[in-house]
């Protein structure tokens, strides 16, 4: 929009913004409106999904390649509510995966694994955030790992409730919807398949 625009052009004197102040208030609304409106999305994702008026554009594509294009995505990640760019130095995003072909929706599995790896980088400040695959039974089985804060056991049966984060404390610190996790559980039941959670409290989730 025009807060992207003029962020983009801060340089341009005649079309750009020189104040630091006024750029940094610029920064806040764009991505005020980038979290809208990627909250809108995710509910209307959510209704469709419950009402069973969502359907999937199967593809064969190299399911490697689909992560490679998401863990790049990452690399440029922000925290919308810190305002913290992501750090190459820090956390290490790993593509662990076999070189595979799979038939899916590779929009919606796009979404899965950037829901499951922004949330695992969201929550880890030091460490990795690693994507392994690998084939049991003619089905993939993906495994996104982390070294963040881990989660509660006693909480580990609400990361999968809509509008829902593992605890209170994380919500108020990190930012977030509660949609991404719930979402991408939906969107992986509708392909057939299931979504599990382990965790150890202070070292890490997959």
């Amino acid at each position: 929009g025009l807060s992207g625009n003029l962020i983009e052009n801060k340089d341009d004197k005649e079309i750009g913004i020189c104040d630091e102040n006024a750029k940094k208030y610029l920064e806040m609304i764009n991505n005020c409106g980038k979290r809208l409106l990627a909250l809108v999305e995710d509910i209307l994702d959510m209704s469709k999904l419950k009402e069973k008026k969502t359907d999937l554009n199967k593809e064969t594509f190299d399911f490697k390649k689909a992560v490679k294009e998401v863990l790049s995505m990452l690399e440029f990640h922000v925290d919308l509510k810190r305002g913290k760019r992501f750090k190459k130095d820090k956390v290490k995003l790993i593509n662990a995966c076999d070189s595979i072909l799979v038939e899916a929706d590779r929009q919606r599995c796009t979404q899965i694994l950037f829901n499951l790896c922004g949330n695992a980088l969201k929550f880890t400040e030091t460490g990795h955030v690693k994507v392994i695959s690998s084939v049991k039974g003619g089905l993939l089985q993906i495994c996104v790992e982390d070294t963040g804060i881990g989660i509660k056991e006693n909480h580990l049966d609400k990361v999968f409730t809509v509008f829902e984060q593992a605890d209170n404390a994380s919500s108020r610190e990190y930012s977030g919807t509660g949609l991404g996790l719930p979402l991408s559980e939906a969107l992986v039941k509708l392909h057939g398949g299931k979504m599990w959670v382990k965790s150890v409290f202070g070292k890490g989730s997959k």
